[in-house]
């Protein structure tokens, strides 16, 4: 009696954890897994951890993170946030003024702009520098992006960039970052490289 109560006791655990582990699989299947920004920066902290000499190539780690948010101001004064992007496709690149990398980059970025416009996408350039630097700059090199100046912070406070620069962001339109790349070229190059890494995203998401 005892071995039969022993037996059915068994079964019923086995049959247990046989349930258990098709209901964790059911979930691991199920829809993307979305992330706060926080957890996206945390999960690129602990990959340049463990692999510090390739750390530049892996923008992925903040893929499926949601927006952090924010509210700023372009250099001509319209107002942003994050709130406001949704429902377009946002573009949002992070550079600086003497970064060779990300000047070459705006030739194919200028050539975005003008094939899909402002109507369905939003372009927005974050730079660490001050907003007369930006103005200075952007007299020399004409880049069809709105563009926030670091005189806030913004770049270290709230989107605390760890894949260094240029850092290019794609969101789709509920505000989730679907893409992410650092690093870029010289030349013609940059300009070859930014298309093929942005328009095939934006001709699937617009």
């Amino acid at each position: 009696m005892k071995n039969i109560s022993l037996t059915l006791i068994t079964l019923l655990i086995c049959i247990g954890c046989k349930n258990k582990e098709t209901q964790t699989k059911k979930v691991s299947s199920s829809k993307e897994t979305i992330y706060t920004y926080e957890s996206g920066i945390e999960n690129c902290l602990s990959l340049k951890k463990s692999n510090p000499s390739n750390f530049s190539a892996t923008g992925d780690c903040m893929v499926g993170s949601t927006l952090p948010d924010f509210n700023t101001q372009t250099i001509d004064g319209k107002k942003i946030t994050n709130e406001m992007l949704r429902g377009k496709v946002s573009i949002i690149n992070f550079w600086f003024t003497s970064c060779p990398p990300c000047v070459a980059e705006i030739p194919g970025f200028n050539e975005i702009v003008a094939k899909y416009g402002t109507d369905k996408v939003n372009f927005i350039s974050i730079g660490k520098n001050s907003k007369t630097e930006i103005e200075q700059f952007l007299e020399k090199h004409p880049w069809d992006f709105l563009h926030i100046s670091n005189e806030e912070g913004i770049v270290q406070n709230i989107f605390k960039i760890q894949l260094g620069y240029p850092t290019t962001y794609i969101i789709n339109k509920e505000g989730v970052i679907i893409k992410s790349f650092s690093g870029g070229a010289i030349g013609e190059e940059a300009t070859a490289m930014i298309k093929e890494k942005v328009i095939p995203l934006l001709e699937k998401e617009i």
